[in-house]
């Protein structure tokens, strides 16, 4: 994870309203529950080679340029392999 972005502070009250979120309850709370959530889906997305950068006020998510490789190496061998008919797709039986 990158960030180009810095704050002095964080104003939890400014923050949720500024991205339009009504709490009812502990802001902090909240706020600890959403970061661990995001926690989550960054560990996810890092797990498939993926790098989430933060500027301003958007998020991108980047995929390495090893993981692209990899990704396109993996689709050429199974494109290779069913068309030498090693690896068949599958096809519902019905059963």
């Amino acid at each position: 994870m990158l960030s180009f972005n810095k704050i002095n502070r964080l104003d939890l009250d400014h923050l949720f309203d500024e991205i339009g979120m009504n709490i009812l309850g502990c802001k902090v709370a909240t706020a600890e529950a959403m970061i661990r959530m995001s926690a989550v889906f960054i560990a996810e997305q890092a797990k498939k080679g993926v790098s989430v950068i933060f500027h301003g006020n958007k998020a991108r998510l980047i995929k390495s340029d090893l993981q692209k490789r990899y990704e396109e190496y993996n689709a050429r061998e199974l494109n290779e392999q069913e068309v030498s008919g090693v690896c068949a797709p599958e096809i519902p039986g019905g059963f």
